[in-house]
C-alpha cells in the first residue's frame, strides 16, 4: 500500500554552472577539463531557464546550462536531457569601437 503514496518517477531541472579548463586551472583544479558545479534545481521549466539567464550576467560565470534529468526510483535509472546552454556574450568590435570613441577621447 506505501508504494502507492511514493511516486515512481522523480523529475526536476538542474542548474549547473560551467567553467572551462582555463578557468579550472586558475581556481586550483587543474587540468582535469570542465568544471562542473550544480548551482540550484527546479522544479519548473520556465523558471528554471530564467534563474540560467540572471545567473550568467554574474561577473564571474563563464556558462550555465539547464537539465532536464528524470530518475526512475523504481528500477535506479536516471535520464539526463539538455534544455538550455547560457553563455555570457562579450563585448563585439562595433560595441568597443563605441565606448573607445565615446571614453577615451
Amino acid at each position: 500500500m506505501t508504494e502507492m503514496l511514493v511516486p515512481s518517477i522523480n523529475s526536476y531541472f538542474a542548474i549547473y554552472t560551467v567553467e572551462g579548463p582555463e578557468d579550472a586551472v586558475s581556481n586550483g583544479y587543474g587540468r582535469r577539463g570542465m568544471n562542473w558545479d550544480l548551482h540550484a534545481t527546479a522544479t519548473d521549466k520556465t523558471m528554471a531557464i530564467s534563474h540560467a539567464r540572471m545567473l550568467a550576467l554574474q561577473p564571474n560565470v563563464h556558462e550555465v546550462q539547464v537539465k532536464h534529468v528524470t530518475e526512475n526510483l523504481l528500477s535506479g535509472t536516471v535520464s539526463v536531457r539538455d534544455i538550455k546552454r547560457c553563455k555570457r556574450g562579450g563585448f563585439g568590435a562595433p560595441v568597443r569601437q563605441f565606448l573607445e570613441a565615446v571614453f577615451l577621447r
